[in-house]
């Protein structure tokens, strides 16, 4: 009997190299792009008048968004929780001594040219972003925790996780599992990227049962499965 079981996510420490990335370029309009699911990650946008009554508006023939004081941007994720945000603004002068958003306390602001950068001092599954002044906004990116996987000096070690993970840097090889009949065949993911929920068998030469943070991406490549035993009773 083989189990392929879920293991359960604790403590991270990394975020993944990949983002989310909410593209505010496509010069349609504010309505259409008030939910945009890229995975398990969305974000809405509440997107008011401002004192003369002007709807936020799509920018230079869709270059970017525009949008005013008191305007908020909500960014959740019902996977990972978020560890990072990254604005792109192309207003060409900083109003206020920022690029015109206010961010939770629970973290870290810093700016670079036009670009906007908050880090969570704990991860958050939630977070909005009040605006303060009227940032050209062309760009959001969403950096969400790692997942750590554990293995043991037994050196296997069965995995599932409901984010698409990428296992190609942390030293760790990755297999699918054959039900065989009389035994089980393990075949290797060789590009280390896994999909969403799919029950994997993980190995490590040198494993002893620290954490290996592993990076969360946007999707990966669907794997093709043959007789996969996957999370059953077994019989």
């Amino acid at each position: 009997m083989l189990l392929l079981c879920a293991l359960m996510a604790g403590g991270s420490s990394a975020w993944a190299e990949e983002a989310f990335v909410f593209d505010l370029t496509t010069g349609t309009n504010a309505t259409a792009i008030e939910s945009i699911p890229v995975s398990t990650v969305t974000v809405s946008f509440a997107l008011g008048t401002n004192k003369n009554g002007n709807a936020p508006t799509w920018y230079s023939s869709g270059t970017a968004l525009r949008f005013y004081a008191g305007n908020t941007i909500t960014i959740t994720s019902t996977g990972s929780k978020i560890k990072k945000i990254v604005l792109t603004n192309t207003q060409s002068q900083l109003v206020g001594g920022d690029n015109g958003a206010n961010y939770p306390d629970d973290g870290t602001y810093s700016v670079t040219g036009k670009v906007e950068t908050w880090t969570a001092t704990t991860a958050v599954a939630s977070l909005e972003i009040t605006i303060t002044n009227k940032p050209r906004l062309s760009r959001i990116e969403v950096y969400l925790e790692d997942v750590p996987a554990t293995i043991t000096s037994a050196k296997y070690a069965t995995f599932s996780c409901k984010n698409a993970l990428d296992f190609s840097e942390t030293g760790i090889t990755v297999y699918t599992a054959e039900d065989k009949g009389a035994s089980v065949g393990l075949n290797e993911v060789t590009s280390g990227r896994v999909p969403a929920n799919t029950p994997v068998v993980l190995y490590k030469a040198d494993a002893n049962g620290s954490a290996i943070d592993v990076p969360v991406i946007p999707s990966a490549d669907d794997i093709t499965l043959t007789n996969n035993l996957a999370v059953s009773d077994g019989s």
